[in-house]
């Protein structure tokens, strides 16, 4: 869970609205917690509630009080939870499966000493992740996810392609194959971070970080274009795709004849281009695409993470060794003029 968006133009600590949860007292019950974490996932379903360092903190004075881990029964006093309105259409139920998230509230919270993991230490908090080698971990879980969705979008895609013959274009294909893409590579990363895991200094079989780094930055682009190409392969058909309750209304005879596809009946059809509508058009798609921009974090951020981190001196060194080959073969060949040089002339 994150700190509250308050004002993201200066750190937690020297933020003129004080929101974010803190360290407020400590007793030799343990500590009390004032201020909000988001965004808790299913935590109106949850016993516990798992609050660990979200970014990285100064290591001064007032940015200790922030310097926290720790677990919260979710029942304790104080902790009330707001969460985000139901995805629902109008009148309608709010969907079953839907993810609840919300902001958690700890209105001077006691957290039990048991329960603390960290206080009161900001470099413990910036190091955790490193240390722990739990982030490699975590993105197996986001390539694993992103596997599952990438294939059900090719399935759909495929689906509504059939339905309506529409696969026999070419521009089709293009598109369908697209989804193959994306489908491929997030099981290549997913593959290559499981076939070149290995233990880490602690002994946990650990998978390889990069070709899941790699997919986690490009997913969230891929996943907003295989929502635009299912856009684009139902094109008015999603506009137009009745409820499927009107296949059991007044007029079910004519929905019966007149939402037939080539290779798909009424109910079929209109089952196939409902779900279509759910997962490329309406609000929960919106919703989807905005949490896979900034289910794993900050972009911005995680590209300049993941540029720091990526090994470029071995990439750097075989270039300047190739310029040095090439260097040391024109002086072998003496007065044969460079071709380069040449052509520069011309």
């Amino acid at each position: 869970m994150v700190n509250p968006q308050v004002d993201r133009s200066k750190p937690v600590e020297k933020q003129d609205k004080d929101l974010a949860a803190k360290i407020v007292k400590e007793t030799d019950a343990g500590i009390v917690i004032r201020g909000a974490r988001m965004v808790s996932t299913l935590c109106a379903y949850a016993n516990d509630l798992l609050v660990l360092p979200s970014t990285s903190l100064a290591t001064s004075k007032e940015a200790e009080l922030y310097a926290f881990g720790f677990s919260a029964a979710v029942n304790v006093p104080g902790l009330p939870a707001v969460g985000d309105p139901p995805e629902r259409r109008l009148g309608a139920r709010p969907a079953r499966f839907d993810e609840t998230d919300a902001m958690a509230i700890f209105d001077d919270v006691l957290v039990p000493w048991e329960r603390v993991f960290i206080h009161r230490d900001a470099e413990l908090c910036n190091g955790l992740y490193n240390r722990t080698g739990i982030m490699p971990q975590i993105m197996h879980q986001f390539a694993t996810k992103n596997l599952a969705k990438a294939e059900f979008m090719m399935g759909l895609g495929f689906a509504i392609a059939e339905s309506t013959n529409i696969d026999q274009h070419l521009h089709v294909q293009g598109m369908l194959a697209e989804l193959i893409e994306f489908t491929e590579f997030s099981r290549a990363c997913l593959r290559a971070s499981e076939a070149d895991a290995a233990p880490s200094s602690s002994g946990v079989m650990t998978p390889a970080a990069m070709p899941l780094w790699t997919v986690r930055m490009m997913f969230p682009k891929m996943f907003v274009r295989m929502c635009e190409i299912i856009q684009l392969l139902g094109a008015g058909g999603l506009v137009a795709v009745p409820s499927y309750a009107e296949l059991a209304g007044p007029v079910a005879a004519d929905v019966a004849t007149y939402f037939q596809a080539a290779n798909a009946d009424s109910a079929t059809r209109i089952k196939l281009f409902r779900l279509a509508f759910d997962t490329a058009v309406s609000s929960f798609s919106g919703r989807q695409q905005l949490y896979e921009r900034y289910y794993s974090g900050d972009p911005v951020r995680l590209a300049g993470t993941l540029y720091g981190l990526y090994d470029k001196d071995t990439y750097i060194d075989r270039v300047a060794a190739m310029l040095d080959d090439l260097e040391a073969h024109h002086q072998r060949e003496g007065s044969r003029p460079n071709p380069s040089a040449v052509a520069g002339k011309g």
